[in-house]
């Protein structure tokens, strides 16, 4: 892949040739809920310093208790595509030092922690900014979508966790910088260039092709609900009952059919539970 660490734009933390050359990544928690409500959602929000891209994905509680959580994170910390050993820098929470101890033991170059000053958030600006455009973004997107479909979903909803990493997929892929350049082109070395679905429409989906090649009398297109796509690639996410697929090829429906709410509200997949379990199986 073009680009990253001989991207002159891909930059880290200075040596002492003032070449930023370790790359530095920010992590932060962040929190989100409607004024109604009393659960609150928690987010990781990770930015690469350099490129200035941004992965955010919802966790169900903070620190490094659950396995497969660190995992997931971890897996967002590898997708900048940095090798070698990186710098996490965060506030001082212990849940998130935690955390960053755990990912540091899952590195074979492991980590180098960078803490900021008691009540100095402001020394942590880069993930802070990261974080206020998270949270404006997926206002923007939300209310689009409940506009559209008309109707109300609330945060806890599945549709909600899908949103969250779309969002961040969105802010690194298009949102440009006092440069004209977006984090993708300092990350990859490229711009995008993929046609623009909104979040949540139905869509035609084009299902694999089956293994036996005498299954050719069944329909090779299906409904399904448009999640995006994965961070970094264009790979679709579909939505269709319990489970979402990710695919290469998808076809949009007439305006006027693209929006339901029913269809919304049937989607129980998650991005770390998928497919959604049957009734009675335990969660």
């Amino acid at each position: 892949v073009a680009g990253r660490r001989d991207n002159p734009g891909h930059r880290g933390v200075k040596g002492d040739d003032d070449e930023l050359a370790v790359p530095e990544l920010g992590m932060d928690y962040c929190f989100v809920r409607r004024e109604d409500e009393d659960e609150v959602i928690t987010i990781i929000v990770i930015k690469d310093r350099g490129s200035r891209a941004i992965r955010a994905t919802r966790v169900l509680q903070k620190g490094a208790e659950s396995e497969q959580e660190v995992d997931r994170i971890l897996e967002c910390v590898r997708s900048f595509g940095h090798r070698g050993k990186v710098v996490l820098q965060s506030d001082g929470e212990p849940a998130i030092l935690a955390l960053k101890e755990a990912i540091a033991r899952k590195l074979p170059e492991g980590t180098n922690s960078v803490e900021s000053a008691a009540t100095e958030s402001e020394s942590n600006g880069s993930i802070e900014n990261g974080v206020k455009r998270m949270k404006g973004m997926m206002r923007v997107h939300l209310l689009a979508l409940e506009r559209k479909v008309g109707g109300r979903l609330p945060s806890s909803h599945p549709i909600l966790a899908w949103l969250i990493e779309h969002t961040s997929d969105v802010i690194t892929k298009n949102l440009q910088c006092a440069d004209c350049r977006t984090a993708n082109e300092r990350l990859y070395g490229k711009n995008v260039h993929e046609e623009g679905l909104e979040f949540g429409e139905r869509v035609q989906w084009c299902k694999r092709r089956a293994q036996d090649t005498n299954v050719v009398l069944d329909a090779r297109w299906a409904d399904g609900i448009w999640l995006g796509r994965r961070w970094g690639t264009c790979h679709h996410r579909i939505s269709v009952g319990r489970e979402a697929f990710e695919v290469r090829a998808v076809q949009r429906r007439p305006a006027e059919e693209r929006w339901s709410l029913p269809s919304l509200e049937a989607v129980l997949a998650l991005p770390w539970c998928n497919p959604a379990p049957e009734e009675g199986e335990a969660v």
